[in-house]
């Protein structure tokens, strides 16, 4: 496996990460118990009037973004397991990694950050296509002459 192969898998396995790990701490410090360091001083509002607001507010839908956000990440840690396991698939594989780093981006992609870095690794991985020896397109690949 040549270098910019193995920094491509780098790349998509770090915005799964990004993700996952972004979607948790997204969905815990602002969902249950409290609204956390984002809007913490909405906590009476949602929490009151027998917690109306929280049930059918935006409070309810932090479980299902946080769901978004783990399932997406973890598709995108899967993709970079296969990019590197079979190269081949690396059409398929920058496809997938593509639709789940949009779509983790419901579920505030990892800071955004993680979004996109997925995005750029799933385009990298289509652009390289299988049987180029690289992941890279031939526009940023180093060519000595």
């Amino acid at each position: 496996m040549k270098l910019s192969s193995r920094i491509l898998v780098g790349l998509v396995l770090t915005a799964g990460f990004v993700v996952l790990v972004g979607s948790v701490l997204i969905g815990r410090g602002i969902g249950e118990q409290y609204f956390g360091w984002m809007m913490g001083a909405y906590y009476g509002v949602t929490t009151g009037c027998n917690g109306f607001m929280r049930v059918y507010g935006f409070g309810g839908w932090l479980p299902a973004l946080m769901t978004v956000g783990v399932i997406s990440g973890g598709a995108i840690m899967a993709g970079a397991v296969i990019l590197y396991s079979r190269p081949n698939n690396a059409r398929a594989v920058g496809l997938v990694t593509l639709g789940f780093s949009l779509l983790s981006l419901f579920a505030m992609g990892g800071f955004v950050l993680g979004a996109a870095l997925g995005i750029l690794g799933g385009v990298l991985a289509f652009a390289g296509g299988p049987h180029s020896g690289t992941y890279l397109p031939s526009a940023l690949q180093n060519r000595s002459r």
